[in-house]
This record gives C-alpha cells, sequence and structure tokens, in this order.
C-alpha cells in the first residue's frame, strides 16, 4: 500500500490516543533526522 500510495495505516486508536502518537513518532523523526510525517484521519 506505501508503495502505491504513499500511505499507510498504522493503527486505529481513539481520539486522544491518536493524537499523542502521532505528535510522539513526528517529534521522535524529526529529532534523529528521519523523513517521516504521521497524520491523523476520522474513519
Amino acid at each position: 500500500l506505501v508503495h502505491k500510495t504513499g500511505k499507510g495505516i498504522a493503527g486505529v486508536f481513539p481520539l486522544s490516543i491518536a493524537e499523542t502518537k502521532v505528535k510522539q513518532v513526528n517529534d521522535f523523526s524529526k529529532q534523529h533526522g528521519f523523513p517521516l510525517l504521521t497524520t491523523l484521519e476520522r474513519e
């Protein structure tokens, strides 16, 4: 899926948990120089 659309699903979580996970992953990837961006989408 990622190789064809540029997107993948990492999980389905309640909103507050999803917001925390998105922030944690984006902060970590930025701090370590990884070109990774996570976003939040509602079902």
